[in-house]
């Protein structure tokens, strides 16, 4: 009984972990922007390339370094997914592993 709270444990976190790598890559524009305003438009996509506009708003034009503040969203995201999906392989495997030796003990 113990193994099958466990197995099915680790399968809820794997699902976890893949529907939050799902939902990092998903919402990976909006954290870029975040990013860049948590650091600063100039800084992030150089001085020339963040245009203010006179009702306060930015207009960044630098579509290669926004996707290189995107990148670390996209590798956590894939970390994410990866894990999920070896951690469910596990619990796959230990499932299988104490499931069947779970009906062979009660067949004896």
């Amino acid at each position: 009984m113990i193994h099958l709270l466990i197995t099915l444990t680790l399968i809820g976190q794997a699902v976890l972990l893949i529907l939050t790598g799902i939902a990092t890559w998903w919402c990976s524009g909006e954290l870029m922007l975040w990013l860049i305003w948590m650091v600063g438009e100039e800084y992030a996509l150089g001085a020339d390339n963040a245009i203010r506009l006179e009702g306060g708003g930015t207009l960044l034009t630098n579509p290669g370094a926004m996707i290189r503040w995107t990148i670390p969203f996209w590798g956590l995201a894939f970390l994410q997914m990866s894990s999920g999906v070896s951690l469910g392989l596990v619990a796959w495997s230990r499932f299988r592993k104490h499931g069947s030796s779970s009906q062979e003990d009660t067949s004896t």
